[in-house]
């Protein structure tokens, strides 16, 4: 298990899906102890400390011979279902990748941080501590990063997530909402008595399509990209014989750095008002179902330096971009902490044929330890 490749297909091994995706998933616990166990006996001090009932973060913390800095590490211990998949813990390596569930989102990286941990334990010539956490329910609600940053203070942050040994040091926001059209339910055969609710998200649908062309479209972040917009869900009526009383249509709609979720919501929010002043019939409400901010670190951060130096010493191009996906890295940015998200490669997140690029992972490893401690004897 000294080798990170066999360290990455024991990781694959244990089931962590999330129970609050996948009813009946068998959570983060046995990764989280099978984790804490291995940095134990790599030298580094840890602690599990629940972020949701049965379902804790992992903490582990290494430190130097000297007062110093503190770098986290942050990678998610929780993995999306594995609906579809003939082998999702097998771990199997074939043609240079490593096959199963979370393979690259994202036990990769946390192997990678697992096993560059152990060497930094090996040799502790650096200042300050080392702080490398595993958390539970990234794929849902990020309440494992939520908790590490009411309760961590840190001077840089890592998120490992797959980014192909690439620099992610921007990314989208995001909100998912639904928005409901409010008619009255009737007879069929009495139109004089009744307001369909179907016909009227019709004209939403119609607003919000203009409003992607004339806004959307022109909302494009250098690195982030543009401002991501569909319609996700929609439901309405209860019969055929009735007047549909109530539509619901679930968008998910992005923000990019620069501007904040509320803004974006208030846009949405004028449009339906807009519609409502000339339309007596329309009536409306918006549910927030969740609101997550962008991300966007500051590219002369000494963390970014530090990890833009270590892939160059790995003899690597560093290539800095951003994402349209969100990530964990909002959180620790907005608590003050500069951040940088890094992490093999791989494909297939979320489908049945999940893999990740074995040499990346142990290139992943090698950078990460080369970064730390730099930054940790420099910063």
């Amino acid at each position: 298990m000294d080798d990170v490749v066999s360290l990455l297909s024991h990781l694959v091994a244990i089931d962590s899906v999330n129970p609050s995706l996948e009813a009946g998933g068998a959570g983060e616990r046995a990764l989280a102890e099978f984790a804490s166990t291995w940095l134990s006996h790599a030298g580094l001090k840890t602690e599990l400390a629940d972020a949701l009932p049965g379902r804790p973060n992992l903490i582990a913390r290494l430190q130097g011979v000297r007062p110093g800095p503190t770098l986290m590490w942050n990678a998610h211990l929780d993995t999306v279902g594995v609906h579809g998949m003939r082998d999702p813990f097998g771990g199997k390596i074939d043609n240079g990748r490593l096959f199963g569930r979370g393979a690259a989102d994202t036990k990769a990286g946390l192997a990678a941080m697992m096993a560059a941990a152990r060497r930094l334990a090996e040799r502790p010539d650096f200042a300050g501590t080392l702080v490398l956490c595993g958390v539970v329910d990234e794929e849902y609600l990020s309440v494992g990063t939520e908790a590490t940053v009411d309760t961590i203070r840190a001077d840089a942050c890592v998120i490992a997530e797959d980014t192909a040994l690439e620099l992610i040091t921007a990314h989208q926001g995001f909100g998912w909402y639904e928005i409901a059209t409010i008619g009255r339910a009737a007879h069929g055969m009495h139109p004089d008595q009744g307001i369909d609710a179907i016909d009227l998200m019709g004209g939403v649908l119609a607003d919000l399509a203009r409003f992607d062309r004339e806004v959307m479209e022109h909302d494009v972040h250098p690195l982030a990209g543009r401002a991501v917009f569909h319609n996700s869900t929609i439901r309405g009526g209860s019969e055929l014989g009735i007047y549909p009383e109530r539509c619901v249509l679930g968008i998910e709609i992005g923000c990019n750095p620069g501007m904040a979720m509320k803004s974006r919501r208030a846009q949405i929010e004028a449009l339906l008002a807009a519609r409502a002043a000339t339309d007596p019939r329309f009536r409306y409400d918006v549910h927030i179902v969740v609101e997550r901010e962008p991300f966007e670190v500051d590219p002369a951060a000494a963390i970014v330096r530090c990890m833009k130096d270590a892939i160059t010493g790995a003899g690597r191009r560093p290539v800095v971009r951003g994402a349209n996906a969100w990530m964990d890295a909002a959180l620790t940015q907005a608590a003050g902490i500069p951040t940088v998200v890094f992490g093999p490669g791989g494909e297939g997140h979320h489908t049945a044929f999940e893999w990740v690029r074995v040499d990346e992972v142990q290139a992943a490893a090698g950078i990460l330890e080369s970064a730390a401690r730099t930054f940790l004897q420099n910063a």
